[in-house]
């Protein structure tokens, strides 16, 4: 076991430094977007279809200059204008680029090394980082006395019966946000480092989470048909990856020898 929690401190210090690269990228892309928009002639009193337009014309511009990708012909003039903050740009990011990557790859050694790991390499779209990242933000699995509380704080369970990832900052109150516990920042990486691989893994492989998202987005399309349709990939997304984040405690537990108590919500993911 002490090997387990210095693993788990080892990359909860890791995804810190992780999230700061990506951060600190982050924000030269958006500055260098928010160049390409003014060229672009953005206006904040102009409609909102309109400002949307520009919005991903300005992130292309960029997007195809850090990619080394020839700019479509409307855009060419735009590049050539922002070529020097362009070149700066890729400048500044292959630091930090190669720094993530680095540390991304100390995380995939980390995670290799726990127990779990024997079961986790056999999930299709788990991989060695959604592993270490899981692990990196909810620490010793075991720590958690129901399948529940990890749910929540990997903001994955709902609050009064709405997911989360729906409610706003002006509709519940600071204490409210509290009991939540809920971190968008903490769900986004859970998204971006789990759900979304394990959806496009598990549709390629046709894999049990996929029954999952399906059997979930049909319900849903079935009950909320006023819902968008992005919404039902979210709910659903966030359904499936319940269920694999339970099967995960599960198997945390049963590597460790740490007998699960009784808990009716070991029996299903919602």
């Amino acid at each position: 076991m002490d090997n387990i929690t210095a693993a788990c401190a080892a990359l909860a210090e890791l995804q810190v430094k992780r999230k700061y690269c990506i951060k600190l990228a982050n924000k030269q892309i958006n500055s260098a977007r928010a160049l390409a928009r003014r060229y672009c002639g953005f206006k904040w009193d102009a409609p909102e279809s309109d400002r949307t337009k520009i919005n991903k014309r300005a992130a292309g511009i960029v997007e195809h200059a850090l990619d080394g990708k020839s700019q479509k012909p409307e855009d060419s003039d735009i590049a050539a204008i922002m070529g020097p903050e362009l070149e700066i740009l890729a400048y500044c990011l292959a630091p930090l680029t190669k720094r993530r990557n680095d540390v991304e790859r100390d995380m995939k050694r980390l995670a290799r090394s726990l127990p779990v790991w024997a079961w986790a390499k056999n999930v299709k779209g788990l991989g060695e980082l959604g592993l270490a990242v899981i692990v990196a933000e909810a620490n010793d699995l075991s720590a958690y006395p129901n399948v529940r509380h990890l749910w929540k704080r990997l903001g994955l369970a709902p609050y009064e019966g709405r997911a989360m990832s729906r409610w706003h900052g002006n509709e519940l109150s600071a204490d409210e946000w509290t009991e939540a516990g809920y971190s968008g920042k903490r769900r986004a990486e859970i998204f971006a480092c789990v759900g979304e691989p394990l959806f496009r893994a598990q549709t390629v492989a046709a894999g049990p989470y996929r029954l999952a998202y399906d059997t979930r987005r049909a319900h849903c399309e079935a009950v909320h048909a006023d819902w968008p349709k992005c919404h039902f990939h979210a709910d659903a997304s966030r359904i499936m990856t319940k269920a694999l984040i339970k099967d995960l405690w599960q198997q945390w537990h049963h590597v460790a020898d740490i007998a699960l108590p009784p808990d009716k919500w070991l029996l299903a993911a919602e």
